[in-house]
């Protein structure tokens, strides 16, 4: 079943708290990944099979992608809810409407993932 997201955001007038947490983190993601600072590469060590595991940069990126999907998961576990509660949208608009998301995050993904590489 839902969780009691949706009724106590929409009672205490928080709706756009995930919202704002997912744009928060996302924004937080892009200013770390722009004003990151090169640093001399590690010296080789036999690291094993996962010598990637041993890099901070992986760590801030595997941070920052842990946030940001929980903070979409927060707000897709509600949304349609809000959407049918707050603005009086019926239940199959809603549910396309709040469709949009992780539909625009699948296409989105592996451009972003591309322009990553570069």
């Amino acid at each position: 079943g839902k969780s009691t997201a949706a009724p106590l955001a929409v009672a205490s007038g928080a709706v756009a708290t995930p919202l704002a947490a997912a744009v928060g983190v996302q924004a937080l993601s892009l200013v770390a990944a722009a004003t990151w600072r090169s640093r001399p590469p590690l010296p080789r060590t036999n690291a094993g099979p996962c010598p990637f595991l041993q890099k901070e940069r992986f760590w801030l990126v595997a941070a920052a992608h842990s946030l940001v999907f929980a903070a979409l998961k927060t707000f897709e576990n509600f949304s349609s809810a809000v959407l049918v509660t707050r603005f009086g949208y019926d239940a199959p608009r809603a549910g396309a409407v709040a469709a949009v998301v992780p539909l625009a995050a699948c296409v989105l993904a592996p451009l972003g993932g591309l322009a990553a590489d570069r």
